[in-house]
């Protein structure tokens, strides 16, 4: 298997759209050929989305949602998405020093939510 690594990231179209590639080598070692897959990665910016709280949302240690519940606001409001990662809450850049609870103003009853969507295509 390669190795995936970063080939080139420039900005596209409006200022809620980016678009990256990446390229992998993969080795044969019965041939000791190489081949180069490239990949166009496309992020797109979802938000800001006004959420009042409980959102129920399950995620990783990425804050790539992996769950979302029936009963919580994210499924109700229906902008996020399984798969999308939080960028921030209430304007606090989300990273792994900085929780999504810490980053929630307590004084707010709907909390701002920014996310990024990942879609890639070969």
């Amino acid at each position: 298997m390669g190795s995936w690594r970063s080939w080139r990231l420039s900005t596209a179209g409006s200022s809620t759209t980016w678009w990256c590639c990446a390229a992998s080598t993969r080795s044969d070692p019965r041939t000791s050929s190489r081949t180069m897959q490239q990949q166009t990665i496309f992020a797109q910016k979802i938000g800001p989305v006004e959420l009042p709280l409980p959102m129920w949302m399950v995620m990783n240690a990425a804050y790539v949602i992996l769950e979302l519940d029936a009963e919580g606001s994210a499924m109700h409001d229906g902008t996020l998405q399984l798969g999308d990662t939080l960028i921030s809450v209430d304007g606090v850049e989300l990273d792994e020093k900085t929780s999504i609870v810490e980053a929630l103003d307590r004084h707010k009853q709907f909390h701002t939510v920014l996310a990024r969507r990942i879609d890639e295509e070969t």
